[in-house]
């Protein structure tokens, strides 16, 4: 179940939000004895999430978001704790398994360029997990060489302790690609 809405104010300032409630396929539970293994329910129980944002456009085009969520199918700070002591037993389910987002809230902010700009775009993100204190950087940019050819990088740097979100897993990652669009 979900609903959405929003509200635009001006030509350049939009608010919105949404909520839903659902169950997930195979969630990952957290025995209370910390010694034990993770097991596994072949449904969660139903929670809600929640997402509420703001953009402000620019003249120019560019445009700054920010961005809150919580979602209630992710682990509270002593859940996820709990999570990477059992992660070093077993990995392998602890990844495959795990909640999409470990954490309960988030923000997130965006500032982009003009993505109608015929020559390409770019744009800055900031993701921190406010249960962890997690957070990760990221940069997207694009940019056109030929009527059918986009080059572009994608550069991301995750921050905190090691046993959080974002800095678990990738050090530091750099994509570069090329878009190649077919006759």
């Amino acid at each position: 179940y979900g609903i959405h809405a929003q509200t635009t104010l001006s030509d350049a300032l939009m608010f919105y939000g949404e909520a839903g409630s659902s169950e997930r396929a195979n969630a990952l539970q957290l025995p209370s004895d910390a010694m034990r293994p993770f097991s596994v329910d072949p449904v969660s129980k139903r929670r809600g999430t929640a997402l509420i944002g703001g953009a402000y456009t620019f003249e120019g085009g560019q445009s700054l978001t920010a961005e809150y969520l919580h979602d209630a199918h992710g682990y509270t700070r002593a859940e996820e704790d709990a999570y990477f002591r059992r992660a070093e037993v077993l990995p392998g389910m602890a990844l495959g398994l795990s909640p999409r987002l470990l954490g309960r809230d988030y923000v997130h902010f965006v500032w982009q360029t003009n993505l109608m700009d015929e020559r390409g775009h770019w744009r800055l993100m900031y993701t921190r997990n406010l249960s962890d204190r997690s957070n990760e950087f990221a940069f997207y940019g694009e940019t056109v060489l030929s009527g059918r050819v986009t080059a572009f990088l994608m550069a991301m740097a995750p921050t905190g302790r090691s046993a959080a979100e974002f800095s678990s897993l990738i050090d530091r990652r750099v994509t570069l690609g090329l878009k190649i669009a077919l006759p």
